[in-house]
C-alpha cells in the first residue's frame, strides 16, 4: 500500500491535521486544554497531550519550518510580491506573546509559518495540503523529522 505524500511515518495523522491542531492551540487564547479546533471533525484526531507533543517536536525546527513555508508561498505568489498577501504583516496575537513559553522566539516563528501557510493558501486559491507538501519538500534536510 502506498502512503499519502504527507504521511508522517509513526504519526497516525497527516501533516495537515497536525498543523491545524497546533495552529488552533497557538492562535487561540484559551490554552492547550480549552482551545477550539478549527473544524469539529478534528476533535477525533490527537488528544491535547498529543498536540503538545507534536508542538514540542516542531518547535526545535521552527525557523526551518517558517522558512520552508515562506519559500513555498513566495514561489506560488510570483510574479506579485508576497507582501501583497499580508499587507499588515504577520504579528502573533497578543495572547500568544503573553504566555510563558520556554522559547518565545521559536513559538512566534512557528505561528508565523502557519499563518503564512493558511493565509497563503486562501489568498492564492491553493489547497493547504498541497502548499504544506511543497513546503515540506523545501526543508533543508528532507529526512528531518520535523513533525514526528
Amino acid at each position: 500500500m502506498d502512503r499519502p505524500p504527507d504521511e508522517l511515518g509513526r504519526v497516525r495523522a497527516c501533516a495537515l491535521v497536525v498543523v491545524l491542531k497546533v495552529w488552533a492551540w497557538l492562535d487561540g487564547d484559551k490554552g492547550l486544554h480549552r482551545y477550539d479546533d478549527l473544524d469539529p471533525s478534528l476533535d477525533a484526531h490527537g488528544s491535547r497531550r498529543t498536540v503538545q507533543r507534536w508542538f514540542g517536536r516542531m518547535l526545535s525546527h521552527a525557523l526551518a519550518v517558517q522558512q520552508a513555508i515562506r519559500h513555498a508561498v513566495i514561489e506560488r505568489s510570483e510574479p506579485r510580491p508576497v507582501e501583497t498577501l499580508f499587507p499588515g504583516g504577520l504579528s502573533p496575537p497578543e495572547g500568544l506573546l503573553r504566555r510563558p513559553w520556554r522559547d518565545p522566539v521559536a513559538v512566534s516563528q512557528l505561528w508565523r509559518g502557519f499563518a503564512m501557510l493558511l493565509g497563503g493558501a486562501v489568498h492564492l486559491g491553493v489547497s493547504t495540503a498541497v502548499l504544506l507538501a511543497e513546503a515540506r519538500g523545501r526543508m533543508p534536510d528532507p529526512t528531518c523529522p520535523w513533525l514526528i
